[in-house]
C-alpha cells in the first residue's frame, strides 16, 4: 500500500483559468460578397418552414443556407424598404415592420401592405409581437395598433399609454403584454393598460432604447442603452456593466434565450455577451475560435438546429455554432502528431502524452509541457490517483510520479522487476504497473512488489475496487487478479489473439473490452460475447472505449468516432447484434490509431477526451441541439418553356407526402426547369439532394448542393412526377421530400379518341381484308378440291378401264401363249417365238399392275406405298435363290403422297432390286424402311461381290447416263429426295433412297 507517499498536486499554477468549453463557438459570416443585399442587419427571424429571414435598412431576404432571395414588395415606393422588425403569427404569416413604409404581411404567393390609410397608427413601425390569441401588436412612433385579423385598433395616451412613441412590445410567456415607451413602461391586463413604475430617465440613459424580456424562470428583464434590471427583483438592482467613458458607444440592442436557458445579449461596442447574473461577472464574453465577434449586434435569433444568428451593424450575417468535436493543437499549446494516452487528475487537470512531443498538462483550454521533468520521453501510460499524484509508465525507465510540479522516479532499485512499463492504474492508495514481460507490480511502502503474472505484454489495467484488478494483454486475453488467485476472463478463443486496447465497466458491472482486430467483447456473470462487423460494428479495429455520464458507449475505430446508445448495448447483449451504431465523426484508420493506456476518458464535466493518431480530441456527448429532424424540402419554381408556372403551392405535394392531382400541361411544352431547396443552416454546403423524374429517370440522381436546379428537355407524352429529397449535414434524410406531378398530353393525332378511332377503322379494314382474302382462299380451295376429286374419279376410271380392258386381253394372250407353249414341241421351229410371247405378256401384266396401282387414288398414302413396296420385294425374289429380308416398322403416319412420287419411288425401287438380282451375285438381299423427321428412308442391301462406286459412275457418265444408277438418281431427284450408293469390292452394295414426305422436312 502507498501509505507514506501521500502527495498532492498544488493548485498554484501559472495557467490562467480559461473560459469553459461551453462558451466557445465557431463563427461563419455572410456579407455582400456572398449575396447578402447589405452588410447592416436590423432583424433576423426563422419561420416555421425553416427559412431564415434577414432584414436590412434597404431590403428583406429569405435565406436557405446558400442563397439570399430578395423579396419584391408590391406597392412600395422607390425608397428602400427599411426593415425594423420581423414577426410570425400563429398561421405562419410573416409580418414585416418598416421604418417609413408601414407594415407588410407575407403569405403564400401573396403580400399585403398596410399603412395609415388602412388604419395603422403610423407608418414608422418600431416593434412587432403576437399574443396568445393570435393578435398582432404593432408599436410605432405615434401610437400602438392591434390587428385582430380584420381591422386595426389604435391606442394612445387617452387609452393609458405613458407615451405614444413606442420603443418595444413584448408578449411574456404568461400572456402579459409589456409596452415600453419613451414615457415609461406599462402592461396590458384585463383589457386595459396599467402603468409600471420604472425610472427610465436618468443620467446617461435614453428611453428610446428601452425593452423588456421574460426568461424561462419568469424573470422580467428591462434593458436600456447601458443597463439591465430585473423587474421581478424587489430591490430593483441595476446591472450597469456597460457604463464607460463614452456612454453613447455601448448600448443593449437585443435579448435572446436559447433552448438551454442561456441568455444572450446583443450590444453595440461589445458584441454579444452571455448573461449569467452571477457575482463573478454577470456578462461573460464569447470566445470565437476561428473568427472575430462583431462589435455591434442588433439582432439575435436561435434556429431550430441550435445555431445562433447575429445581425450586425455593418458586420453582415453571423452564424455561431458550438461544435461537439474539437481538435486541439498548437493554439492550445500542444504539439502536432499522434497522442498516445490521456487522463484527468483529482483536481481536474488534464494530462496527455504525445508520441513525438512528450507529456503535457492543462485545464482543458491551455496546456503546458511537463516533458523536461520526465526520466525519459517514452511514455506508455498515465494513472492519476486520489491524492493528486500522476503516475507515468515509461518504456525501459520504470515509473515516474508527478507531485507538485516535481517528479519522483521508480526503477528496479525500488523493486520493479521489469522497467519496461506498458500500463499503470490506481485503486485508492494502491498503484499498479504492468510490464512488457507480463509481470504486474503493486506499490507498498514505496516498494514495488510482484503481484501477478500473465502471458503476454500488459496492454491495459483496470482496478474497479473491492480488491479486483483486470489485466489485459497484447495477446488478446483479459485476466482477473484478486488477493487469492488470478483467473481468465477473456481468452483468445474470442479475440483470435488481437491486442486488447481498452477496458471499462458499465453501470451493470459488465466488463467491456476493445480489441484491435476482433471487435468488441463483453464479460459478465454467466455471459461472454464478442461482436464484429458481422454483428453490426462499423469496424473490427477499436483503439479505445469510454462511457459517458448517460452510460452510452463511445468507441474510436478505424472508421471514426462512434456512439453506441445504452439501449443498443442492452439489446445487443440479448439478441447478439447491434441494429445501428452512429458514426459521429468519420476518420481514417491512421487518424484514430493509438497505442497508450488509457486512450480515452470522461472528464468531471462530462466532456470526453480521446488520444488519437491526429492528436487530442475533445467531444461534448450531450445533445445541445434539438433532436435530429429531417430538413423540409421545397420545390420553389417550375418553369415551362422559360415561363414560370403560377400557383405552384397548390400543385406541389405537402410535407405529409400526399400528392395533389397531376397538372395537365400543354402539348407544346419543350423544356422543363425545376428549382428546389432545403433550409439546412448548420452546414448548408454538406446538404445532399437527390431528384428523380418518375416516368423518365430510371434511378435517383445526385444534385450539387450549390446548384439546386435541374433542366429537362422535351419528353414524350405520359404521366410524370418530379420528386426531390434531401439530407442535412448530420445525415438525416427527408425521404418524403417534395413532388410535382404533371401530365404531358399527346398531340391530337395521338389522343385517345384519335387512337381509338384509328384502331376501330384499322380493325374494320383488316377484318374486311381478312374476310375477302379468306373467302378467295376458300373459293380456291373448293375449286382445287373439286378438281382433285374430278381427277381422282378420272384416275379411278382409267385404272378400272386399264384393268378391265387391257388387263383382260393381256391375260388372254398370256393364257393362249402358255397353252400353245405346252402343245408345241420345244424343238419346233416356232417354240422360241411362243415362249417369248408368253414371257412378254407376263411382263406386260406385271407393268400394267404397277401402273394401275400408281394411278389408283386410293393408294395415295405413305402406308400404302410402304406396304406395296414390301409386297413387291417379296414377290420379286420369291422364285429365285436369293433370300429377301424385310424390315418394316409396325406403323407409319397417315401422310398423303402423290401418284407421281409413288410411281418414281416404285420404279427406282424396282431398279435397285433388279440390279441386286442380276449383278450382285448375292445370296441375301435386305430391304429396310423407316420414317424419321419427315423423311422416308428405303435401303436395299445385298451381300454380293460389290463394285467400285467411282469407276461405275465414270462408266455411267461415258455411257451417256443410260444405265440404271443414273435413272434411280433422276427419279429420286424428281421427288425432292436423293439416292446414295455405298459399295466396295467384296463388301456388298447398299442403295439408300431418302424421300421428303412432310413439308417440314429439312432440305438436303
Amino acid at each position: 500500500m502507498l501509505a507514506t507517499f501521500s502527495l498532492a498536486v498544488g493548485h498554484g499554477t501559472a495557467m490562467a483559468a480559461g473560459i469553459s468549453a461551453a462558451d466557445e463557438f465557431v463563427a461563419r459570416t455572410w456579407t455582400k460578397a456572398d449575396g447578402l443585399p447589405q452588410n447592416s442587419i436590423t432583424a433576423v427571424l426563422q419561420t416555421h418552414d425553416g427559412f431564415l429571414w434577414v432584414g436590412t435598412p434597404g431590403s428583406l431576404s429569405r435565406f436557405d443556407g446558400v442563397h439570399f432571395l430578395p423579396v419584391n414588395f408590391p406597392g412600395a415606393t422607390n425608397l428602400p424598404v427599411a426593415v425594423s422588425d420581423l414577426c410570425e403569427d400563429h398561421v405562419g404569416s410573416l409580418w414585416v415592420g418598416t421604418r417609413q413604409q408601414g407594415l407588410f404581411c407575407l403569405q403564400t404567393n401573396h403580400i399585403s401592405h398596410f399603412t395609415k390609410i388602412e388604419g395603422l397608427a403610423d407608418d414608422r413601425v418600431t416593434s412587432l409581437a403576437v399574443d396568445g390569441q393570435g393578435k398582432l401588436w404593432i408599436g410605432t412612433r405615434f401610437g400602438l395598433s392591434v390587428w385582430d385579423g380584420v381591422r386595426f385598433n389604435r391606442f394612445g395616451r387617452a387609452d393609458g399609454l405613458p407615451d405614444e412613441n413606442i420603443s418595444s412590445v413584448f408578449v411574456a410567456r404568461g400572456g402579459t403584454v409589456w409596452i415600453t415607451t419613451q414615457g415609461g413602461v406599462c402592461v396590458w391586463r384585463n383589457g386595459k393598460f396599467q402603468p409600471y413604475a420604472f425610472d427610465t430617465d436618468s443620467t446617461g440613459r435614453s428611453p428610446e432604447f428601452l425593452g423588456v424580456y421574460e426568461d424561462r424562470q419568469k424573470n422580467i428583464w428591462a434593458y436600456g442603452d447601458t443597463y439591465l434590471v430585473n423587474l421581478a427583483d424587489s430591490l430593483g438592482n441595476r446591472l450597469n456593466n456597460f457604463r464607460r467613458g463614452d456612454l453613447s458607444s455601448t448600448r443593449l440592442w437585443s435579448f435572446c434565450e436559447d433552448r438551454e436557458g442561456r441568455l444572450w445579449v446583443g450590444t453595440s461596442g461589445q458584441g454579444m455577451l452571455q448573461f449569467t447574473g452571477d457575482s463573478y461577472g454577470p456578462f461573460r464574453p464569447i470566445r470565437v475560435r476561428n473568427g472575430k465577434m462583431p462589435n455591434d449586434v442588433r439582432s439575435i435569433c436561435e434556429d431550430r438546429e441550435g445555431n445562433l444568428w447575429l445581425g450586425a451593424e455593418d458586420g453582415g450575417l453571423v452564424q455561431l455554432r458550438q461544435e461537439r468535436i474539437r481538435q486541439f493543437g498548437a493554439a492550445e499549446g500542444l504539439p502536432a502528431g499522434p497522442a498516445t494516452c490521456v487522463a484527468e487528475d483529482s483536481v481536474h487537470h488534464l494530462w496527455a502524452v504525445f508520441a513525438n512531443g512528450g507529456l503535457f498538462w492543462g485545464n482543458g483550454d491551455r496546456f503546458e509541457s511537463a516533458t523536461g521533468l520526465l526520466s525519459a520521453d517514452f511514455v506508455h501510460s498515465l494513472a492519476p490517483d486520489y491524492s493528486g499524484n500522476v503516475w507515468i509508465g515509461l518504456a525501459g525507465f520504470g515509473v515516474d510520479c508527478w507531485h507538485d510540479q516535481h517528479m519522483a522516479q521508480f526503477t528496479s532499485a525500488n523493486g520493479l522487476g521489469d522497467e519496461f512499463i506498458t500500463a499503470v492504474c490506481a485503486d485508492g492508495k494502491t498503484i499498479y504497473a504492468g510490464s512488457r514481460s507480463g509481470h504486474v507490480f503493486a506499490l507498498h511502502d514505496n516498494r514495488w512488489q510482484a503481484t501477478a503474472r500473465v502471458n503476454g505484454s500488459v496492454s491495459a489495467l483496470l482496478a474497479p475496487g473491492t480488491n479486483r484488478l483486470f489485466i489485459a494483454t497484447a495477446s488478446g486475453t483479459v485476466s482477473l487478479a484478486t488477493s487469492n488467485n488470478i483467473s481468465p476472463v477473456i481468452t483468445t478463443n474470442l479475440t483470435a489473439g488481437a491486442r486488447i486496447s481498452g477496458l471499462c465497466l458499465d453501470d451493470m458491472n459488465r466488463l467491456w473490452a476493445s480489441t484491435e482486430g476482433s471487435g468488441l467483447v463483453c464479460s459478465a456473470d454467466h455471459f461472454l460475447k464478442a461482436w464484429t462487423t458481422a454483428d453490426g460494428l462499423p469496424d473490427n479495429q477499436i483503439f479505445s472505449l469510454v462511457f459517458d455520464f448517460e452510460d452510452n458507449l463511445w468507441l474510436t475505430t478505424a472508421k471514426g468516432l462512434c456512439r453506441v446508445d445504452r439501449t443498443q448495448l442492452n439489446a445487443a447483449a440479448i439478441n447478439g447484434r447491434f441494429s445501428s451504431i452512429t458514426v459521429v465523426q468519420p476518420f481514417a484508420n491512421a487518424e484514430m490509431a493509438t497505442t497508450g493506456w488509457p486512450g480515452s476518458l470522461c472528464g468531471h464535466d462530462g466532456l470526453l477526451w480521446f488520444a488519437t493518431g491526429r492528436g487530442l480530441i475533445r467531444l461534448d456527448p450531450r445533445e445541445r441541439h434539438a433532436p435530429a429532424e429531417a430538413p423540409p424540402v421545397y420545390i420553389e419554381a417550375v418553369t415551362l418553356n422559360g415561363t414560370p408556372l403560377a400557383g405552384l403551392d397548390r400543385l406541389v405535394s405537402t410535407r405529409d407526402g400526399n400528392p395533389p392531382h397531376p397538372l395537365k400541361l400543354s402539348t407544346q411544352v419543350r423544356s422543363f426547369d425545376f428549382d428546389f431547396t432545403a433550409p439546412c443552416l448548420t452546414s448548408p454546403e454538406k446538404a445532399v439532394f437527390r431528384y428523380r423524374l418518375e416516368g423518365f429517370d430510371e434511378d435517383w440522381i445526385d444534385a450539387d448542393s450549390a446548384n439546386r436546379h435541374v433542366h429537362y428537355g422535351a419528353i414524350s407524352s405520359g404521366k410524370y412526377c418530379f420528386h426531390v429529397i434531401a439530407c442535412d449535414a448530420n445525415g438525416v434524410w427527408n425521404t418524403t421530400g417534395a413532388s410535382f406531378a404533371f401530365v404531358v398530353p399527346p398531340p391530337w393525332w395521338r389522343s385517345p379518341i384519335t387512337i381509338v378511332a384509328f384502331f376501330c377503322c384499322s380493325a374494320f379494314l383488316i377484318a374486311a381484308a381478312v374476310r375477302f382474302i379468306s373467302h378467295r382462299r376458300l373459293q380456291k380451295r373448293l375449286l382445287a378440291l373439286e378438281q382433285s376429286q374430278a381427277m381422282a374419279r378420272e384416275r379411278m376410271r382409267i385404272a378400272q378401264d386399264m384393268h378391265d380392258e387391257i388387263g383382260s386381253k393381256l391375260a388372254k394372250i398370256s393364257f393362249l401363249s402358255e397353252d400353245v407353249k405346252h402343245t408345241v414341241s420345244p424343238d419346233a421351229p416356232h417354240a422360241p417365238q411362243v415362249d417369248s410371247i408368253a414371257s412378254t405378256s407376263r411382263d406386260l401384266l406385271q407393268s400394267l399392275d404397277q401402273m394401275v396401282w400408281a394411278v389408283n387414288p386410293r393408294n395415295d398414302s405413305l402406308e400404302q406405298l410402304v406396304a406395296y413396296l414390301g409386297q413387291y420385294a417379296g414377290e420379286y425374289f420369291s422364285s429365285t435363290s436369293i433370300k429377301c429380308e424385310l424390315r418394316l416398322p409396325g406403323q407409319f403416319p397417315d401422310v398423303p403422297l402423290s401418284a407421281e412420287v409413288r410411281h418414281n419411288v416404285l420404279l427406282a425401287f424396282e431398279e435397285s432390286l433388279g440390279n441386286a438380282m442380276k449383278h450382285s451375285g448375292a445370296k441375301i438381299v435386305r430391304v429396310e424402311m423407316r420414317y424419321q423427321d419427315g423423311w422416308l428412308e428405303i435401303s436395299v442391301t445385298d451381300n454380293g461381290t460389290g463394285f467400285n462406286v467411282d469407276k461405275a459412275a465414270t462408266e455411267n457418265h461415258a455411257a451417256g447416263g443410260r444405265q440404271g444408277l443414273s435413272g434411280m438418281q433422276r427419279r429420286l431427284h424428281d421427288t425432292g429426295g436423293r439416292c446414295e450408293l455405298r459399295s466396295a469390292a467384296g463388301t456388298g452394295t447398299t442403295v439408300l433412297f431418302r424421300i421428303p414426305i412432310s413439308p417440314t422436312a429439312k432440305k438436303l
